[in-house]
């Protein structure tokens, strides 16, 4: 009994290490970290990639609350050489994309572009950048495809130093109640 247990624990053990090897290994991760700025105020947003496979081109898709957030610029990152451009002049809705084309394949991991936003006064809480890409315009030397694991990012408007407490929405499900139980005087004998 005490061997079968052993050999049970050893192998939950084993798969636990091979998930987080596995997690912590994603290809082509393209991400942002969460920023925390005041209302108000311009935020620059770094979008990195880690576990870089090589691309030679992309096109990464941002989207953004256009309330609140007005995108200003996007500069490109150390990490790329080649034509690089951005749709936030022509964009008529809450998205725009960053296009890259370089003439080889980039294989570090590092800073693709920095995005700049102007956050509005009246901005509070927290508010999501989705980043997401087009299989189409985004490949490797001799134009073969490339996927990128695009993770959305978050602004964290703060004001006077204090970010605002999230509104929840109460459950529609029903809460049970105890119910008390009293005797009526006149039934009691």
């Amino acid at each position: 009994m005490k061997r079968t247990t052993t050999i049970i624990l050893s192998a939950i053990i084993l798969m636990s290490v091979m998930f987080n090897v596995f997690a912590s290994s994603i290809c082509n991760r393209v991400y942002a970290d969460t920023v925390t700025i005041e209302a108000g105020e311009q935020v620059t947003i770094p979008v990195k990639i880690e576990n870089n496979e090589g691309f030679m081109g992309f096109a990464i898709i941002v989207t953004y609350d256009a309330e609140n957030m007005t995108p200003i610029s996007v500069t490109k990152g150390s990490m790329l050489t080649g034509m690089f451009n951005d749709s936030i002049a022509t964009s008529t809705d809450n998205c725009f994309k960053v296009v890259f084309t370089g003439t080889g394949d980039i294989t570090s991991d590092g800073e693709l572009f920095k995005i700049v936003f102007d956050v509005s006064d009246d901005a509070s809480g927290t508010y999501g950048i989705e980043l997401s890409y087009s299989q189409q315009d985004t490949f490797k030397e001799g134009w073969t495809d490339v996927s990128f694991n695009c993770e959305s990012a978050e602004v964290v408007v703060a004001i006077n130093g204090t970010t605002a407490v999230e509104t929840t929405v109460p459950s529609t499900e029903p809460t049970t109640e105890k119910e008390e139980s009293t005797t009526n005087p006149e039934l009691t004998e």
